[in-house]
């Protein structure tokens, strides 16, 4: 009898900006995860993207629904998966803010590059 083995649901979230090319294009990071999603037994139930958005002075669009989803339960996920964790936000605030919400959600945030 073969047992199916459960993914572990995550949520990729994926951003460039003008001024950092670091970690490729949203399609090579999102590959880049897909490839980690695979052999650690995941599912990839949500993707977010911000693509040229700085994160300096503002929370990135997709990055502030990534959080208003976790908060008000739309996706259940147990890690947040990043390729680096300078695509959250270099703006201390805003990063401690995800950082807030991804805990008192349990969520673990992994970044492929760190």
């Amino acid at each position: 009898m073969t047992t199916k083995s459960k993914f572990i649901p995550i949520s990729a979230y994926v951003k460039t900006n003008m001024a950092d090319s670091y970690c490729g294009s949203l399609q090579e990071q999102l590959n880049a995860i897909r490839y980690w999603e695979k052999y650690n037994n995941c599912e990839i139930i949500s993707e977010y993207k911000d693509e040229c958005e700085s994160g300096l002075n503002k929370s990135p669009p997709e990055l502030t629904q990534l959080a208003s989803d976790l908060e008000k339960m739309k996706i259940r996920v147990k890690y947040g998966v990043v390729c680096s964790f300078s695509k959250i936000s270099r703006n201390i605030r805003i990063n401690i803010w995800f950082q807030d919400k991804l805990y008192l959600s349990e969520i673990q945030l992994i970044s492929l590059s760190e």
